[in-house]
């Protein structure tokens, strides 16, 4: 495997681990998302594309709250004893943008743009 990819893998994951890692009752929401992205940047030339997070999971897979990969810390709700929260960073190699869902490819450039979007993704139900 080429050894970017690897590395991209490894630097998702670990992001991973820093966002739950700040889930300790009394921190907020959005220390997650700033654990994430400080480690992140920490680790080279990365994107973190902004319209991907982690979610709730209660009733349905999908619940709020929407949980950021990326902000200021001491933000939004505080963190309580038994959430279950999906943290799911998303990284992407050089760049955090991402093709627009329903954007045409068909400008050579864009296409090529897209086809070398590299991204990872890790998830972990908390």
């Amino acid at each position: 495997m080429d050894p970017k990819l690897t590395e991209l893998m490894r630097v998702t994951e670990e992001a991973m681990w820093r966002g739950i890692a700040a889930l300790k009752p009394g921190r907020h929401l959005s220390d997650i998302g700033y654990e994430i992205e400080r480690y992140v940047r920490s680790q080279g030339r990365y994107g973190i594309p902004p319209e991907y997070g982690g979610h709730g999971i209660g009733t349905e897979m999908h619940m709020d709250p929407w949980i950021a990969n990326h902000g200021k810390p001491g933000r939004g709700p505080a963190l309580e004893e038994g959430m279950c929260l999906a943290i799911e960073p998303m990284v992407n190699l050089g760049t955090e943008r991402t093709p627009r869902p329903g954007r045409r490819l068909d400008r050579g450039h864009r296409r090529r743009e897209a086809l070398r979007a590299l991204r990872t993704q890790r998830r972990r139900d908390t």
